[in-house]
């Protein structure tokens, strides 16, 4: 079962989602620390930008689906998808901050760690064609 898991695949979903990652956290940081938003706005802002770059570094380059029949379906089940994990990421961030006391992006690699796994399974479902 280990060796027959798509590991290339994997590899690019760990890349495409490490460069919307680190996009979010710079614009996480920056609006936070420099700009003066309260850190979960800064947090919707930074989601924002980080979901518009997954979609199209995911569909076309992580998961190779260049298909643009159903491109509406995937755009859609997509943002529920993000929407679903940003809720997720909001009460989770909020939860270490305010409950558990952790320095916001500490609790936020934390919070990446634990949805990145979701993130890929649904993913693959999304934009195989």
């Amino acid at each position: 079962m280990l060796f027959s898991l798509p590991w290339k695949q994997i590899l690019r979903f760990m890349l495409a989602g490490g460069l919307g990652v680190l996009l979010y956290y710079v614009l996480l940081y920056v609006l936070t620390e420099h700009a003066g938003f309260w850190y979960l706005a800064s947090a919707t802002i930074a989601a924002l930008a980080n979901q518009t770059c997954n979609f199209f570094t995911l569909k076309f380059w992580a998961f190779q689906n260049h298909a643009m029949t159903h491109v509406h379906r995937q755009v859609n089940a997509f943002a529920v998808l993000k929407g679903t994990l940003f809720g997720a990421n909001l009460a989770l961030l909020w939860l270490l901050v305010e409950l558990v006391n952790l320095w916001y992006m500490a609790a936020q690699l934390i919070v990446t760690a634990i949805l990145t796994t979701a993130s890929y399974l649904i993913s693959e479902r999304i934009f195989r064609d």
